[in-house]
């Protein structure tokens, strides 16, 4: 099957939805995972810190502003809303990361780097896209 000639490709493309669908995909989507979020279980702010945060319950309440208990109370009651299936292609981000990072960008504090509020730093910071939690 010989190419498609530039006016014919477009002539198609505009006539048909699905192709234009297909190409916006092919275009907007370069990636199955992002290179910097697979990195995020090495070098990601949740993996290094939550677990020692925990130990002290002090610290623990300046970086999430509620104490552990609370925060357990918080997972119990929506663990099940935030909890993704594992596939065979990709492992979710666990339900305690979503919610550390959706009280990290809600409470309005600086991040640990960036004297920002921003949710999109708070994203970096944690290694993933605003789309990922």
């Amino acid at each position: 099957m010989a190419p498609l000639s530039k006016l014919k490709r477009n002539i198609l493309i505009d006539s048909n939805p699905y192709m234009k669908w297909k190409l916006f995909l092919e275009k907007s989507r370069r990636y199955g995972i992002h290179p910097i979020n697979k990195r995020r279980k090495r070098f990601g702010e949740f993996h290094h810190l939550y677990v020692e945060l925990r130990e002290y319950p002090e610290k623990f309440f300046e970086y999430l502003r509620m104490s552990i208990s609370t925060y357990a109370f918080l997972l119990s009651k929506v663990n099940r809303r935030l909890t993704k299936i594992t596939t065979n292609y990709r492992s979710p981000i666990s339900a305690e990361e979503r919610l550390v990072v959706t009280l990290r960008s809600l409470n309005g504090q600086p991040t640990r780097f960036q004297p920002c509020a921003d949710a999109l730093v708070v994203w970096y910071h944690y290694f993933g896209g605003p789309s990922s939690i």
